[in-house]
């Protein structure tokens, strides 16, 4: 074994023969900053080289044409690079990955701003999306749903159905575009906040907070009160055995489901400022990506994801929810209840079972 050392351009290597081979490492020199690359998001992989402490580095944006691009910049300070380059003056590498980064560097001050930057957000997800552009939408739905926690913003209506848009957006992609494992679980975050914010919407009107509607997804939000005419039907009587009873029925003959879902939910968890939250979700593609999930063929209704705001019961359930659904596959004999466990982000059998089955 034999080594030499090679200096050019102030970087050092060590040149090591193996077996008839040569393998050339890169060896910090000491005083510089060492060789690193780096992720800017919506604008691509950018590399920086070795170079002296206590300088500032200034490169093309794009290395394989500097003639016609913008510049980097970057300080390498002793003890090593600072920790965010400036790409500010970089090209997005698609136009969708600029506008959304854009809402992302937005501050959200007040409830107009949440109603602007969740409106321009549903704009940008009716377009084409990647994998990249999928979580960069994801980042900005969560920040628009913090952004009700400053008591100035609140929960906002206006923002909710934006929301919803920006979800029944996701919800209508190709599903090649939801099968990379991280567009997959970027949507799952999706669902989650979207459906958090409309929950947590506040109002005094007893009826509808907010009702969505698209090909693929239906979301109403409602308080107390039932929406007449309405394909989700949400009957809330306090006084009552049951607490709230949940409809839903399809009123498009083209679908191959058209008979009504009821949920019977306990009066212990229902309370006179209960918001319910019902979702249905018609396209399935966002609860196949699991290893463990289902088959499309295996429903037969479409997804209902339905929410309660209330107050942990004192004491166990006196009654359990019970859901009557009507199956589209009576060849199917033996149905099997599911629910998505939002944890694991995959189809589970546990605590739900079938109690009766007619067959018809």
């Amino acid at each position: 074994m034999w080594y030499t050392l090679l200096r050019a351009q102030g970087t050092r290597f060590q040149n090591i023969h193996l077996g008839g081979s040569f393998q050339l490492t890169p060896v910090k020199p000491s005083g510089y900053c060492d060789y690193v690359e780096d992720v800017e998001q919506g604008k691509g992989n950018f590399t920086w080289p070795y170079v002296r402490e206590n300088t500032l580095t200034v490169l093309p944006c794009n290395l394989t044409n500097p003639v016609k691009t913008e510049n980097r910049s970057r300080r390498c300070d002793v003890g090593g690079w600072e920790k965010k380059a400036n790409y500010t003056l970089c090209d997005y590498s698609e136009s969708t990955s600029g506008d959304i980064q854009r809402l992302l560097d937005t501050k959200i001050t007040n409830v107009k701003e949440a109603v602007e930057v969740s409106r321009l957000l549903t704009e940008v997800t009716s377009g084409t999306m990647t994998t990249e552009t999928i979580g960069m939408a994801s980042q900005a739905i969560t920040q628009i749903v913090s952004s009700a926690n400053n008591p100035d913003i609140s929960y906002n209506t206006d923002v909710a159905r934006n929301l919803a848009g920006a979800l029944g957006n996701i919800q209508s992609l190709d599903r090649d575009q939801l099968a990379n494992e991280d567009s997959a679980a970027a949507a799952q975050h999706i669902v989650k906040d979207v459906e958090a914010y409309c929950l947590d919407l506040t109002g005094d009107d007893q009826g509808t907070l907010v009702n969505y509607a698209s090909p693929d997804l239906q979301l109403a939000v409602v308080k107390k009160a039932p929406e007449e005419n309405s394909d989700i039907f949400i009957e809330s009587n306090p006084n009552s055995d049951t607490g709230i009873l949940i409809e839903y029925t399809n009123k498009d003959p083209s679908d191959a489901f058209r008979d009504k879902v009821e949920v019977k939910v306990p009066k212990q968890l229902v309370t006179p400022e209960s918001n319910v939250l019902a979702v249905i979700y018609k396209d399935k593609s966002l609860f196949l990506t699991s290893d463990k999930g289902l088959t499309e063929a295996e429903f037969n209704i479409p997804i209902l994801s339905l929410s309660i705001n209330t107050v942990e019961p004192e004491s166990e359930l006196d009654k359990e929810v019970i859901f009557s659904l009507t199956l589209n596959n009576t060849a199917r004999r033996k149905p099997v209840c599911v629910y998505w466990n939002t944890d694991d982000n995959r189809w589970t059998t546990e605590g739900v079972e079938v109690v009766f089955s007619n067959d018809k």
